[in-house]
């Protein structure tokens, strides 16, 4: 079988993680033919593939660099000419290659401009993963619902539709739960776990001391930017003097905005006397397993888009860690379902949350004993929902 996957972005794990756990399972038995950019080939991230490429065709194009305005407007269009160019080829290489199913690494973008476009069509099967989705979001009362929600639904629903269009996946399971309220059932539709680098022989190494004088260690990780709500954890550190007793590692490839902060004087004193760890490049899957061994609490406590799902929290539920996380969003729903981690109420005297929680007495107990509800959840996760088995069990069904 000849499979065309298409991913074009780079920031975050979409290559890293989603992409490189699917083409590890795709080319066992297929011929894998990667359709990327030429800023994608570049990336720290795509060196995770590298190995692959003795084992898979790869074709580079060439597509419009990232906007800095990110109105509705202007990602639309921004959108409609990678998609351009991406269809080109892709209608090239399926024609050329005799290619037998496309899937799309990163649905999101796209999937209202074919809804519109009717002219954009394959005449094979297609597949692909949506990892964003949020015009549902209104519904769950994570933010106010607008009119552009009710068109996004509308092109969705239109979307699916489509004959070429084969199966969606999907992680967040609330899109799921929407679609139900909804009435909107599709054979389409197959929802999947978020995935993960499963550290299934993790074992935690157990202590006869005492770890109650302990210097904790928080980590942040993954794609840095404003939205992992770092500045505020390092000044909260730093103004109530808990940097002296907490060390805070922040890992992953900052964006521009995000190291202009890091690298101001207000922190270089800090991360001189390693209080806080600054890792600034992509972090392979080593080095991954090393931080997490090595840390007390990953911060999930996002801003600005953090209403979704979130992979540093599979990892971190992969690597038996307990997460601090805000009272809001889909983190929220799943960390306070199976005690997860500690929550904090957004915009309710925050710093005062974080100090009470950070200098409880009882802290050592509270992580031990999360622990152990991390531990019953992993064991509880779905096996035939894992993330690439499943993608991979449902594309082999249908062309079987």
């Amino acid at each position: 079988m000849k499979i065309l996957f298409i991913e074009i972005f780079y920031k975050g794990h979409h290559i890293s993680l989603y992409a490189k756990k699917l083409i590890e399972k795709f080319i066992k038995k297929n011929q894998v033919y990667f359709l990327t950019s030429t800023k994608a080939s570049q990336s720290e991230e795509f060196n995770s593939i590298k190995n692959l490429n003795k084992k898979i065709q790869i074709k580079i194009i060439e597509t419009k660099d990232d906007i800095q305005n990110k109105n509705n407007i202007s990602l639309f269009f921004y959108h409609i000419w990678n998609l351009c160019i991406v269809y080109k080829s892709a209608i090239n290489l399926i024609k050329k290659k005799k290619i037998d199913l496309v899937y799309f690494n990163h649905f999101d973008p796209y999937i209202f401009i074919f809804s519109i476009f009717f002219f954009l069509n394959f005449n094979i099967k297609v597949y692909g993963l949506l990892l964003n989705i949020k015009f549902h979001q209104y519904y769950f009362k994570f933010r106010k619902k607008t009119f552009l929600d009710e068109i996004k639904f509308y092109l969705f629903k239109r979307f699916i539709k489509k004959n070429y269009v084969e199966k969606i996946f999907i992680i967040d399971p609330l899109f799921i739960n929407f679609l139900n309220f909804k009435n909107i059932t599709s054979k389409k539709i197959i929802h999947i776990n978020e995935a993960v680098y499963r550290n299934i022989n993790f074992i935690e190494k157990k202590s006869n001391k005492k770890k109650t004088n302990k210097k904790k260690t928080i980590l942040i990780y993954g794609e840095i930017s404003k939205r992992k709500n770092f500045k505020f954890l390092i000044d909260f550190l730093v103004n109530s003097t808990l940097i002296n007793n907490i060390k805070l590692v922040i890992a992953g490839k900052f964006d521009l905005e995000s190291k202009k902060i890091i690298t101001s004087k207000k922190y270089s004193k800090i991360i001189k006397e390693k209080r806080l760890i600054i890792k600034d490049y992509f972090i392979n899957l080593r080095e991954e397993t090393n931080l997490f061994k090595n840390t007390d609490l990953v911060w999930l406590c996002y801003v600005g888009g953090s209403d979704g799902s979130s992979g540093v929290l599979q990892t971190a539920i992969d690597n038996i860690k307990p997460v601090i996380y805000y009272n809001r969003g889909l983190i929220n729903k799943i960390c306070q379902s199976h005690d997860l981690g500690f929550k904090i109420s957004y915009h309710y005297n925050e710093p005062e949350q974080l100090n009470k929680l950070l200098l409880s007495k009882n802290l050592d107990q509270r992580i031990q004993n999360i622990k152990k509800n991390i531990k019953k959840y992993k064991k509880n996760i779905k096996e035939e929902l894992i993330f690439e088995d499943k993608i991979y069990k449902e594309i082999t069904k249908d062309i079987q």
